[in-house]
């Protein structure tokens, strides 16, 4: 579930020689978006690939935009582009941005490598369950389950206490329909069934036969957030574990970074040459 979160606190952990682990340390990306944004992939063309939908989620309402609003497909899609990834495990309401990816890549690799064995870009392959693929809000089951809302009750954080989780789910919104079941016309329902299918495994069928059963409600959220506190129980005793011992996850990602600075430099290097870049250390030619 995508949506999901760590909350703000303890990400706030992560600075100095921490930060410098993540994608946010790399330069490469910085750079990538300059070529590609004064390349084939420049705010105009993009704006002929990129959704309508897309530009008017991320001005939301504004009057006017920055360049860094155009410049934004470029950065989302250099984060993918610069790394090489073969596929990226994203929730069915980020496919608009992976296939803009994929388009991205096509079209530097048609203008800058048809003389060329490879290109220099993979197109990446959207990763996405067959089963849940998006969560909705707690609050409006119409609404997708998001870490930016402002209303913290609209979601489950990964590090939820059981009491915050309980008590997200009893305030959860629900219907006056008599009985619980899998409907096109109740979108809580549907949603709530959803979750309690992604935490216990089982499959549509076999949820929508216990359902059966439930006298309401009042059955069946105390089962909801009892089967998400089990499913995530492991996740938050692990990350504990982990960030807890500071040497061992700077050694995580001081390795990590490395890792991935060699693959960006390497992509980064491949993207210049293909574009007419001379490089330090070429020899000139006359």
């Amino acid at each position: 579930m995508s949506a999901w979160t760590a909350r703000p606190s303890h990400r706030a952990r992560f600075k100095g020689p921490l930060r410098r682990g993540t994608q946010e340390g790399h330069l490469s990306g910085g750079a990538l978006v300059w070529r590609g944004s004064r390349g084939s992939l420049s705010p105009p063309r993009l704006m002929m690939l990129t959704p309508a939908r897309m530009f008017r989620s991320l001005k939301q309402g504004s009057e006017s935009v920055s360049v860094g609003l155009l410049d934004y497909p470029v950065l989302m899609a250099s984060d993918i582009l610069l790394y090489q990834a073969t596929h990226v495990p994203v929730g069915e309401d980020q496919r608009q941005h992976l296939e803009l990816t994929r388009d991205i890549a096509r079209r530097f690799n048609d203008q800058y490598c048809k003389k060329k064995k490879r290109g220099v870009f993979v197109e990446p392959e959207a990763l996405i369950l067959k089963s849940n693929a998006r969560v909705m809000s707690l609050q409006d089951g119409t609404a997708k389950m998001s870490k930016s809302a402002e209303n913290d009750a609209t979601r489950i954080n990964l590090l939820d206490t059981p009491d915050d989780i309980r008590r997200k789910i009893k305030k959860c919104k629900t219907d006056s329909v008599k009985g619980i079941c899998y409907d096109p016309e109740r979108p809580e329902a549907n949603n709530l069934l959803g979750i309690y299918e992604a935490m216990t495994g089982q499959t549509r069928e076999q949820v929508a036969a216990e359902a059966a059963t439930w006298v309401g409600w009042g059955t069946f959220k105390p089962l909801l957030a009892d089967a998400i506190i089990a499913h995530l129980e492991p996740v938050q005793k692990r990350y504990y574990e982990i960030v807890e011992d500071e040497t061992y996850l700077t050694s995580v990602l001081r390795d990590g970074a490395e890792a991935a600075e060699e693959v960006a430099s390497r992509t980064l290097e491949s993207t210049k040459r293909a574009m007419g870049f001379t490089l330090l250390g070429d020899k000139p030619t006359f």
